[in-house]
């Protein structure tokens, strides 16, 4: 077999097989979902003032454990009517970000992770509807 048509043969195998082919990095992996809070009790303390924690306020808020596969970006929107807030916690309570912003406006937060690990999404109804929707996108470096 001349060596011409040996060299584009070999060409072809290899690239058939995907040896010849670059190594592709992993392409991030994105976890998303939504879900409603169930009914909660708005924060009788509060006197309906904007409140900015949900410390100590347990029939206003519903919580949520969100396993976090590796290290990324986690991006969570509550909707709701009236004052509402958000919070992410670690397993242990200690807040790690919230948002607080406007009577029904939406609350937006944005944690940075640097690995693995469980966290809390917790939605607090300090002087609003009975029922809230949080939204989260979780993206791996």
């Amino acid at each position: 077999m001349p060596r011409r048509p040996a060299a584009v043969l070999a060409l072809a195998v290899l690239a058939a097989s995907g040896a010849a082919a670059a190594p592709a990095s992993a392409a991030p992996r994105v976890l998303r979902g939504s879900y409603e809070t169930g009914v909660t009790v708005p924060d009788p303390t509060t006197g309906g003032l904007p409140h900015d924690t949900c410390d100590g306020l347990p029939t206003s808020r519903s919580q949520r454990r969100l396993a976090l596969p590796s290290a990324g970006v986690l991006t969570v929107t509550l909707t709701a009517t009236g004052d509402w807030g958000l919070a992410v916690r670690d397993p242990r309570g200690r807040t790690l970000r919230r948002a607080d912003s406007a009577v029904s406006a939406p609350e937006r937060l944005v944690l940075r992770r640097r690995g693995r690990g469980t966290v809390v999404l917790e939605a607090c109804n300090f002087a609003g509807a009975p029922t809230a929707r949080v939204s989260y996108v979780f993206r791996s470096r």
